[in-house]
């Protein structure tokens, strides 16, 4: 490639980076406006509102870059109460796809740097639990009052701690989700799907048109498993639904194990089967 083939290139790049940018932040302004009006005067107590602000915004973003997005599993919060979402982390389109996309609201468990950013700063000040990286125990705390808190709106945080920088799901990070299963919570895994080959912590501008995927799966309930016990059957979660998207290599799963809990009955199926031998006994 010459010279001068090369640098029309990077300036095409940048080109289309600053147009994404500027749209994408253009977008911010009115759900900006709407957010603040509603937080100061209109919303009610539950920030029906503001949700909804929020969940048009996420979509926003995500059209104008062309995104198609697809969920599954939305039956899976059908009884849950008082839980938390446990979601990988591979882009900072995550945000965005879980604004705009997860079926209720929720509360971000996210760093609080996050609160300069337009618009989700702002959602985030009201709407998330704020953690300072260099307290250390302070954002156990942190997340120790949410828990305790009245609130029935769900927790969300991303196990990995921070997004993927390969795109292999790294192990979960305990301390967060000790405390959220410690509180009795039942555990949602959640897994967030091509956002990593659309934006990854690399990329400096996104990759339009991508299919992303949302994928809920099958509650882990405090009834059925003690904290550390819901915490290792989360994480286990979350990496088959990783690995039937991508392959078990991108789950941090042996091809073997991940072939053997595949053949593992879903709790779903386990559940269902002795309802079902009551049916051929009746």
């Amino acid at each position: 490639m010459s010279k001068k083939t090369s640098s029309l290139s990077v300036i095409g790049r940048e080109l289309k980076r600053s147009r994404q940018l500027f749209g994408l932040i253009r977008n911010t302004v009115p759900f900006h406006t709407a957010s603040f009006v509603a937080d100061v005067l209109l919303d009610d107590d539950g920030g029906t509102i503001s949700h909804r602000c929020a969940q048009l915004y996420g979509r926003a973003e995500l059209d104008y870059v062309g995104m198609n997005v697809t969920v599954r599993g939305a039956e899976n919060l059908e009884g849950l109460d008082r839980y938390c979402v446990v979601s990988n982390h591979a882009s900072y389109l995550d945000f965005a796809m879980a604004l705009g996309h997860f079926p209720t609201s929720f509360r971000f468990i996210a760093k609080r740097e996050l609160i300069y950013m337009p618009f989700i700063g702002r959602w985030l000040r009201h709407h998330g639990v704020l953690i300072d990286r260099k307290r250390g125990d302070g954002a156990k705390e942190a997340i120790r009052r949410a828990v305790e808190s009245d609130s029935r709106v769900p927790i969300l945080i991303f196990a990995e701690g921070t997004r993927t920088p390969d795109g292999i799901l790294q192990p979960f990070k305990r301390g967060g989700l000790t405390v959220l299963a410690e509180g009795g919570l039942d555990m949602l895994p959640v897994a967030m799907l091509g956002t990593y080959e659309a934006f990854s912590r690399h990329d400096r501008t996104i990759v339009e048109g991508s299919n992303l995927e949302l994928v809920i799966g099958e509650p882990v309930r405090a009834s059925d498993f003690g904290p550390h016990a819901r915490i290792t059957e989360v994480e286990r979660r979350v990496k088959l639904i990783v690995a039937d998207y991508y392959g078990p290599e991108r789950a941090n799963l042996d091809p073997a194990d991940y072939e053997r809990a595949r053949r593992e009955p879903t709790p779903a199926q386990r559940q269902r089967r002795p309802a079902a031998r009551a049916t051929q006994r009746a």
